[in-house]
């Protein structure tokens, strides 16, 4: 065999292990891109496996919204009033007018409990919520827990205030709202134990 054939048999077998292996490169690369795409469409199918359970969330959260007004029927009209407009605005996805006001009703009877409890000769000589907050935490009106929750809610109510159409994510929406009900049923006095078998 001549010189020349060796060096073209070499040339043609690399031509030929070159194509091989750039078929075994893009089938492999083939292959990942289809699992990678099943992987994320079974992630995707069980993200909304999730949320679908979640949508039965809001529905807690209507059904102890309704068992405060309840509650607060003839004792605190105006906070029953409030809780129903709370209710509907959750009913028509408004749930970020619905935390604000939520936050309202929170401040509005922390501010009568203050007036009450003579550290405030009526509710507009009050501090504003934050300051009130660190009162009702002293004076052990709140847990350290209820304290952040309620600092969570007034940062989401500012929030609401202060820019147009803002969305807060759901997991925030459900938080507001869990930690505003918590608050709201210790300030009326009803326990969470006795709340959740109704």
């Amino acid at each position: 065999m001549k010189k020349q054939d060796v060096w073209l048999a070499i040339i043609v077998g690399l031509a030929i292990g070159g194509f091989i292996w750039a078929i075994n490169e893009r089938t492999l690369r083939i292959t990942t891109e289809n699992k990678s795409k099943r992987i994320e469409k079974d992630y995707l199918k069980l993200l909304e496996s999730y949320f679908n359970k979640q949508k039965d969330i809001p529905d807690e959260v209507k059904r102890q919204l309704l068992h405060l007004r309840e509650r607060f029927v003839g004792i605190n009209d105006a906070a029953a009033i409030e809780l129903k407009t709370i209710i509907d605005l959750i009913e028509n996805n408004k749930e970020e007018i619905a935390i604000e006001k939520l936050t309202k009703v929170i401040e509005n009877l922390l501010k009568q409990k203050y007036v009450k409890a003579g550290h405030a000769k009526d509710i507009a000589s009050c501090p504003k919520l934050f300051k009130i907050l660190e009162r009702a935490l002293e004076l052990k009106w709140i847990t350290k827990h209820e304290f952040h929750f309620s600092c969570f809610l007034k940062d989401q109510r500012n929030t609401e205030a202060h820019e147009l159409a803002i969305s807060f994510p759901n997991n925030w929406k459900i938080i507001a709202f869990f930690s505003g009900i918590e608050i709201l049923y210790n300030l009326k006095g009803i326990p969470q134990n006795k709340m959740a078998s109704h």
